[in-house]
């Protein structure tokens, strides 16, 4: 069941990455999740491992060693919308190609 969110698309507990995918918004209509999907943290994890980065890599004024590292490890569920676009930049990549990477389950091989 799908949470309905009002026009504002105003921040959950949980952020607005799940919220703005599942309604389509930032999702690419030609990709389709599958049961392989990834969460934020397994995406991100892949793509920092993948571009050879650190933590430190993708520090800001928003996002902390202390934040990420807290993220990394899952004691952080999903970070806000603000701070995932911060890192999202961070790697070099779009919003969608980032959720493209998550709905297909990882980077190919």
């Amino acid at each position: 069941m799908r949470r309905v969110l009002n026009k504002r698309l105003r921040p959950n507990r949980r952020g607005l990455v799940r919220a703005l995918t599942s309604h389509g918004l930032g999702a690419q209509p030609n990709i389709v999740p599958t049961k392989f999907s990834l969460t934020f943290t397994e995406t991100l994890r892949a793509l920092m491992d993948a571009k050879g980065l650190r933590q430190v890599d993708l520090q800001s004024e928003l996002i902390s060693k202390a934040y990420l590292s807290k993220l990394l490890r899952g004691n952080i569920k999903e970070p806000t919308w603000r701070r995932a676009c911060a890192m999202i930049d961070a790697l070099g990549i779009s919003l969608d190609e980032f959720r493209a990477l998550q709905l297909q389950g990882g980077l190919p091989r």
